[in-house]
Protein backbone atom coordinates (compact mmCIF):
# COMPACT_ATOMS: atom_id res chain seq x y z
CA UNK A 1 0.00 0.00 0.00
CA UNK A 2 1.19 3.34 -0.90
CA UNK A 3 1.32 6.52 1.30
CA UNK A 4 0.13 9.15 -0.37
CA UNK A 5 2.12 12.43 -0.22
CA UNK A 6 1.83 15.63 1.55
CA UNK A 7 0.12 18.12 -0.64
CA UNK A 8 2.98 21.22 -1.06
CA UNK A 9 1.70 24.03 0.86
CA UNK A 10 2.69 27.80 0.65
CA UNK A 11 4.66 29.26 2.77
CA UNK A 12 2.13 31.38 3.86
CA UNK A 13 -0.13 28.29 4.46
CA UNK A 14 2.78 27.18 6.64
CA UNK A 15 2.66 30.39 8.50
CA UNK A 16 -0.38 30.29 9.29
CA UNK A 17 -0.49 26.56 10.33
CA UNK A 18 2.70 27.61 12.71
CA UNK A 19 1.11 30.33 14.36
CA UNK A 20 -1.90 28.84 15.34
CA UNK A 21 0.40 25.93 17.07
CA UNK A 22 1.95 28.53 18.91
CA UNK A 23 -1.25 30.19 20.10
CA UNK A 24 -2.66 26.77 21.04
CA UNK A 25 0.78 25.82 22.64
CA UNK A 26 0.68 29.04 24.94
CA UNK A 27 -3.32 29.23 25.96
CA UNK A 28 -2.43 26.59 28.56
CA UNK A 29 0.81 28.34 29.89
CA UNK A 30 -0.79 31.68 30.15
CA UNK A 31 -3.65 29.49 32.36
CA UNK A 32 -1.23 28.24 34.17
CA UNK A 33 0.31 31.61 35.16
CA UNK A 34 -2.93 33.18 35.78
CA UNK A 35 -3.65 30.48 38.12
CA UNK A 36 -0.29 30.36 39.74
CA UNK A 37 -0.41 34.32 40.53
CA UNK A 38 -3.84 34.61 41.55
CA UNK A 39 -3.97 31.98 44.40
CA UNK A 40 -4.03 33.36 47.51
CA UNK A 41 -1.36 31.19 48.24
CA UNK A 42 0.75 33.00 45.72
CA UNK A 43 0.56 36.21 47.86
CA UNK A 44 1.09 33.96 51.13
CA UNK A 45 4.60 33.27 50.11
CA UNK A 46 5.54 37.11 50.93
CA UNK A 47 2.74 38.67 52.95
CA UNK A 48 3.09 34.85 55.29
CA UNK A 49 3.88 36.90 58.82
CA UNK A 50 0.85 39.06 58.15
CA UNK A 51 -3.11 38.17 58.54
CA UNK A 52 -5.03 39.26 55.95
CA UNK A 53 -6.10 35.28 55.30
CA UNK A 54 -7.70 34.98 58.47
CA UNK A 55 -9.88 38.21 57.88
CA UNK A 56 -11.62 36.46 54.40
CA UNK A 57 -10.80 33.04 54.69
CA UNK A 58 -13.60 32.11 57.09
CA UNK A 59 -16.01 34.51 55.52
CA UNK A 60 -20.13 34.19 55.70
CA UNK A 61 -20.24 37.15 53.59
CA UNK A 62 -17.44 36.76 50.44
CA UNK A 63 -17.72 33.14 48.63
CA UNK A 64 -15.31 31.06 49.16
CA UNK A 65 -14.06 31.92 45.36
CA UNK A 66 -13.10 35.07 46.64
CA UNK A 67 -9.20 35.65 45.93
CA UNK A 68 -6.65 38.26 47.17
CA UNK A 69 -6.44 39.51 43.13
CA UNK A 70 -9.92 40.13 43.37
CA UNK A 71 -9.48 43.18 45.45
CA UNK A 72 -6.12 43.66 45.21
CA UNK A 73 -5.43 44.32 41.16
CA UNK A 74 -6.88 47.01 38.84
CA UNK A 75 -9.09 44.46 36.74
CA UNK A 76 -10.39 42.21 39.37
CA UNK A 77 -8.63 39.09 38.92
CA UNK A 78 -10.29 38.96 35.21
CA UNK A 79 -7.27 39.24 33.41
CA UNK A 80 -3.46 38.88 33.94
CA UNK A 81 -2.16 41.75 36.02
CA UNK A 82 1.32 43.15 36.56
CA UNK A 83 0.78 44.79 39.56
CA UNK A 84 -1.00 44.26 42.75
CA UNK A 85 -1.75 47.48 45.53
CA UNK A 86 -3.51 48.09 48.51
CA UNK A 87 -3.66 52.19 47.48
CA UNK A 88 -6.50 53.89 48.63
CA UNK A 89 -7.05 54.65 44.83
CA UNK A 90 -7.65 51.21 43.91
CA UNK A 91 -9.26 49.70 47.01
CA UNK A 92 -11.96 52.35 46.96
CA UNK A 93 -12.61 51.40 43.33
CA UNK A 94 -12.79 48.18 43.76
CA UNK A 95 -14.49 48.05 46.85
CA UNK A 96 -17.31 50.30 45.96
CA UNK A 97 -17.91 47.43 43.06
CA UNK A 98 -19.14 45.12 45.15
CA UNK A 99 -19.76 47.62 48.69
CA UNK A 100 -21.96 50.36 46.84
CA UNK A 101 -23.22 51.76 50.15
CA UNK A 102 -21.65 53.04 53.63
CA UNK A 103 -22.36 51.42 57.03
CA UNK A 104 -25.38 54.23 57.16
CA UNK A 105 -27.03 52.95 54.12
CA UNK A 106 -26.05 55.85 51.75
CA UNK A 107 -25.07 55.68 48.38
CA UNK A 108 -21.19 56.46 47.96
CA UNK A 109 -18.97 56.70 45.12
CA UNK A 110 -15.21 57.51 44.23
CA UNK A 111 -16.26 61.68 43.65
CA UNK A 112 -17.55 62.27 47.02
CA UNK A 113 -15.60 59.41 49.31
CA UNK A 114 -11.48 59.37 48.95
CA UNK A 115 -11.01 56.04 51.28
CA UNK A 116 -13.41 54.03 51.70
CA UNK A 117 -13.15 53.02 55.00
CA UNK A 118 -14.62 49.08 55.95
CA UNK A 119 -14.01 47.92 59.47
CA UNK A 120 -12.02 45.14 58.59
CA UNK A 121 -11.54 44.14 62.75
CA UNK A 122 -15.20 44.77 62.84
CA UNK A 123 -15.54 42.27 59.82
CA UNK A 124 -13.16 39.87 61.53
CA UNK A 125 -14.81 39.60 64.66
CA UNK A 126 -17.86 38.79 63.24
CA UNK A 127 -15.72 36.45 61.08
CA UNK A 128 -17.75 37.80 57.88
CA UNK A 129 -15.60 40.07 55.65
Amino acid sequence: MKIPAIPKLSKRTWALIAGVLVILAAIPGLGLVRFTTSHPYFCMSCHKNQEPIAMWAPSRVHPSSVGCVDCHTPEGGITLSHNFSASDDLMNQRCLSCHPTNPAGEQMDLDKVWIVKISHQQHEKKKAL
